[in-house]
């Protein structure tokens, strides 16, 4: 990877960042990964149009399109989550309306 001198001086100011937010990531709680992402992406789209370096670039845009693809995941997660729980208490309250109409039932017997 061959970088230039205006590459250095924006990868020294990554770098910062970057640690910051792998040690976000290693929390593995999916709202704190969700923000680091964020915020990476944030930080991408800022640097990204001054970037000189087409290998740097590359390694960039790699980022960029694999944190999107983690946001959308983490998304549909919780609609998944939603979707489920939403399921779960319906499937609750038929159960308990079923035993209680059997109880009912067996009470008169």
């Amino acid at each position: 990877m061959a970088f230039e001198f205006t590459d250095f001086l924006e990868l020294k100011l990554l770098r910062a960042q970057y640690e910051r937010l792998s040690e976000e990531l290693h929390v593995r709680d999916p709202r704190k990964v969700g923000s680091a992402v964020r915020k990476l992406l944030n930080a991408i789209d800022r640097v990204k149009g001054t970037l000189s370096s087409l290998s740097l670039r590359k390694l960039i845009e790699t980022q960029e399109r694999v944190g999107r693809e983690l946001l959308a995941i983490i998304k549909f997660r919780y609609v998944l989550t939603f979707f489920f729980k939403s399921l779960f208490n319906r499937l609750v309250e038929r159960l308990a309306r079923l035993i209680s109409l059997t109880n009912s039932i067996l009470s008169f017997s």
